[in-house]
């Protein structure tokens, strides 16, 4: 009888209180949520990366169609301007003769899947404006040749 009781005090203590299983889970989310917010810190920095040679490629078709336009996009035009045909006859032989399209496809900004932002500066340096607005809440993310915030 005495080996018996002994035997099931042992199975009464063995295990895991609760105390102990919600430590541990507490623990274990802890390091998890630690983990999954440097995962999206990478992923900002690959956008980031992404869209400043996306910005680059853009600036050098941009500089192409200058060179060959005699003139930058207007902001209507916009980015489009690299793309498109113009619709004037004269400006269509010259874009065509000059290499265009400059690009083959408008590239995208990663945060937003939109095209990216382009506007002429009338007023000087730099001569044009070309930018994403980055991830929305995230303002270390809006990225390129910015144009002044007012």
């Amino acid at each position: 009888m005495i080996n018996t009781l002994t035997l099931n005090q042992r199975r009464a203590q063995s295990g895991f209180s609760l105390m102990e299983i919600l430590i541990v889970l507490v623990i274990i989310g802890t390091i998890m949520g630690l983990v999954v917010q440097q995962v999206f810190n990478k992923g900002d920095a690959a956008n980031i990366k992404a869209a400043n040679i996306q910005i680059e490629n853009i600036k050098g078709a941009i500089e192409l169609y200058e060179l060959n336009m005699g003139r930058l996009p207007t902001t209507e035009e916009g980015l489009n301007a690299l793309i498109e045909k113009p619709s004037s006859a004269e400006e269509a032989t010259e874009w065509v003769g000059g290499g265009g399209p400059f690009l083959k496809s408008m590239p995208t900004d990663p945060f937003r899947k939109q095209p990216y932002k382009y506007e002429l500066n009338q007023s000087g340096e730099p001569p044009y404006y070309l930018w994403t607005e980055g991830k929305p809440g995230k303002p270390e993310t809006r990225i390129g040749i910015l144009p002044p915030q007012g």
